[in-house]
């Protein structure tokens, strides 16, 4: 098909191209204190196969040429405009219009409507544009959204009507509004700064969102009523007193979004604004082992960094975007959710044989099979999104960092 590529091993850089698809888990020496896997298609969330010299030589193969500029795909007098959210790079296109002040709304539901008198399916996640029946005026914003996403590779879908054969139609209850995030991340003193700069480098640079940071140790003296999102990432944070927690849950119930990685979760635990419990590892038992064994003992309760693949609700606002039903998150650290006991609050869960690529103890993976890899609860008209490791790894694993971004911009829809 037009959109898969062939990486032929036979070339000078063979030993660099193996290493990027590699998905060892057995390992002579055991002992990983860092990362342990870095397998690309994985972090890209890509749909791939090794293939054998026979099915190569089978396959019709030509030049790959990626294209950076965007296009317009419709009649001359469409009644909205759709961006599909699959391609990662829909998202700067979403920040840019909404701060151009343009009305963007989302698709809850996956619909099929009419382009250029053929019917084409949207997934859901997709965002419109509608677009003024007033001809110059239409046109001048058609030429306005096409202006502000040039760059981006894009295809922008004119659309002949807005009624849908079959899912959603554009003017239903389940197309809702979208608005600008504004961003709260907290660093500073106690705060992890590489995750920290994750996220920012997210948020900064490729989604072009502007962000705002405040120490977290303020956090019991920051108004909150000038942000819809708390960021945070692995650290201590202060323990709040009564009238400092009650002001976040109002915050909250008011339609604020707490979104939390890795580390953070034990203080959202703590302060009881989750209904959710954290699975707390066996202490080690004696087994008068020789000294010898210690690396090997110390390494089973170590996961410096591996891949750990999760089952994903597609049907989740959380997931939108997502094409392949599985998604792989690197995990450091051994913090794991115990199962949720509601319905509709897990947006993916560690499959029974989570471990894909490098090294994590047989006892370790017992204990991460089948829990939650990402949680979301709703608290009044706001909602906390709780991520049992750092999707935004690296800033290179863009495949976890998709949930990430949806907790950003379609937080109203959970």
């Amino acid at each position: 098909a037009k959109t898969s590529y062939v990486v032929n091993f036979k070339q000078q850089q063979y030993g660099l191209i193996k290493a990027m698809f590699e998905t060892r888990t057995e390992f002579t020496d055991n002992t990983f204190y860092d990362v342990s896997a870095w397998t690309f298609p994985l972090a890209f969330n890509l749909d791939y196969h090794h293939l054998n010299k026979d099915e190569l030589q089978r396959l019709p193969l030509e030049s790959a040429e990626v294209s950076t500029s965007s296009s317009y795909v419709g009649s001359d007098n469409p009644v909205a405009l759709l961006v599909e959210w699959q391609d990662f790079r829909a998202a700067t296109a979403l920040t840019r219009l909404l701060g151009a002040d343009i009305d963007v709304k989302l698709l809850e539901k996956g619909s099929r409507l009419p382009v250029q008198g053929e019917p084409r399916e949207f997934m859901a996640g997709s965002f419109t544009v509608p677009l003024p029946t007033e001809t110059a005026t239409r046109n001048a914003l058609i030429e306005k959204v096409n202006n502000t996403v040039a760059d981006l590779g894009l295809t922008v879908y004119g659309v002949d009507s807005g009624y849908s054969g079959q899912g959603a139609d554009l003017g239903s209850p389940n197309v809702s509004d979208l608005e600008m995030p504004k961003p709260l991340l907290l660093i500073g003193e106690g705060v992890y700064s590489y995750e920290a700069g994750e996220v920012w480098h997210l948020l900064d640079t490729r989604l072009e969102l502007p962000v705002s940071m405040q120490h977290a140790q303020d956090l019991g003296r920051i108004d909150l009523s000038d942000y819809t999102h708390l960021l945070m990432v692995s650290g201590r944070y202060p323990a709040l007193d009564e009238k400092e927690l009650d002001a976040v849950k109002s915050w909250i119930r008011d339609g604020g979004t707490i979104v939390a990685t890795r580390g953070a979760n034990p203080w959202l635990v703590q302060q009881g604004l989750v209904n959710f419990e954290l699975l707390e590892p066996e202490a080690p038992q004696n087994q008068n082992r020789p000294f010898s064994e210690r690396d090997d003992a110390r390494a089973e309760h170590i996961i410096g960094g591996a891949i750990f693949e999760a089952n994903v609700d597609l049907s989740h606002p959380l997931a939108f975007g997502l094409e392949l039903d599985k998604l792989a998150f690197t995990k450091a650290g051994t913090m794991v959710f115990k199962p949720a006991t509601e319905d509709f609050v897990t947006v993916a869960t560690y499959t029974e044989s989570p471990l894909v690529a490098g090294y994590s103890s047989q006892t370790n993976v017992e204990r991460i099979k089948n829990t939650p890899a990402i949680l979301a609860q709703g608290y009044g008209r706001g909602s906390i999104i709780m991520f049992s490791d750092n999707p935004n790894f690296r800033g290179y694993w863009l495949g976890s960092m998709r949930p990430y971004i949806n907790s950003l911009y379609f937080n109203k829809a959970l």
